[in-house]
């Protein structure tokens, strides 16, 4: 299908292909045969204007899908995040778009929507089996902080924390370990875009 930007196995039959209008496809048979996710077209965004971007498995039950829908506007923007643009002067400011979320708590027979407005897209989330968390937010027009980590504790009702923001590091990725260990990968952006949109990975 196009548009599918992100193709994971959770598990070693069980598969999910995401990407933008409003795609979910998922497998279980390790890939021999896909069909859309009925529960990715509940949310009443725009199609054309919503993108899924990530899904977690913490257990073989439990699972979470995340994704953004972003209208069209004005003012100047790019494919690249604005950290990476190179005149970021020129570049339109983020707006809250609305974050989408999908949850299963029976392995994916059912699935529970819902939306809300934030700033930034939830790009990555990974969970240990203990309930702990760790969210990436990135933001793609012009911001204080090219992203953010939160931390949010299953445990104690979701509750949340921001553990990581920094102005001269974009996280791209993140790994948690069962215990309270993780990893994050990020970016340091070029000191001088206009001649190189590359920057320094940091670990």
């Amino acid at each position: 299908a196009e548009g599918l930007t992100v193709i994971l196995f959770p598990f070693a039959n069980r598969g999910y292909a995401l990407g933008s209008n409003k795609t979910v496809l998922e497998t279980r048979d390790a890939g021999e045969q896909w069909a859309p996710l009925a529960a990715a077209e509940e949310p009443s965004t725009t199609a054309a204007n919503t993108t899924y971007l990530w899904i977690d498995y913490p257990t073989p039950r439990a699972g979470i899908l995340t994704g953004t829908s972003r209208p069209p506007r004005g003012g100047r923007t790019s494919d690249l995040p604005a950290w990476r643009d190179p005149d970021p002067e020129e570049r339109r400011k983020e707006w809250p778009a609305v974050s989408l979320t999908l949850e299963t708590r029976d392995g994916g027979d059912s699935w529970k929507s819902s939306v809300t407005s934030l700033f930034g897209r939830i790009t990555r989330l990974r969970y240990s089996r203990e309930g702990r968390g760790l969210v990436l937010m990135e933001f793609h027009d012009a911001f204080a902080y090219p992203s953010e980590v939160f931390a949010i504790d299953l445990r104690k009702g979701g509750a949340s924390e921001r553990v990581f923001r920094r102005p001269n590091r974009a996280v791209t990725d993140l790994l948690l370990f069962n215990g309270p260990v993780g990893v994050l990968g990020t970016i340091e952006p070029p000191g001088n875009p206009t001649r190189s949109t590359l920057g320094r990975l940091v670990l």
